[in-house]
């Protein structure tokens, strides 16, 4: 009797193991599908996130063309109110594009004034002509003394 018993428990154990083997073949292919899945949504969250940032940069490059049209039209119309009454535009939407305008000029004017700044000669003190003063940065002053415009006096 006890070798029946043992080849019942030694089925039940074999079993229990095959039976055990399926769960984790079923939890790890559960767990590489889930992967699977979150590899999916990250690559639909990037491609997503891509074409938000193309239509963003599109409709500022859109924005900026039109800011600069109305600019113009302004400029051509003599006016706000003349040009408003021309495009079908608001005041409101006038002076926003205006703003808009606005706000990317100073970049070329800080650029240009840093151009003008570069190509300024710089005088040294000995080769200064007798009687114009030189302030420490090598600008040439005016006769009188003062500093050029935009120089602190040293």
């Amino acid at each position: 009797m006890t070798s029946r018993t043992n080849e019942a428990a030694l089925d039940r154990r074999q079993r229990l193991r095959d039976k055990h083997k399926r769960q984790l073949g079923a939890v790890n292919q559960l767990d590489r599908l889930e992967k699977k899945r979150g590899s999916i949504e990250d690559d639909r969250d990037k491609q997503i996130a891509k074409i938000e940032d193309d239509a963003a940069r599109d409709i500022a490059a859109v924005e900026e063309e039109i800011a600069g049209a109305v600019r113009d039209a302004v400029d051509a119309f003599g006016g706000q109110q003349v040009a408003s009454e021309n495009l079908g535009l608001t005041l409101r939407e006038i002076r926003r594009y205006l703003a808009e305008g606005d706000e990317q000029e100073p970049d070329s004017e800080e650029e240009e004034v840093k151009a003008t700044d570069e190509q300024e000669p710089t005088v040294s003190k000995a080769a200064a002509p007798a009687g114009s003063p030189v302030d420490a940065g090598g600008v040439q002053g005016d006769a009188d003394g003062a500093a050029p415009e935009g120089a602190s006096a040293a």
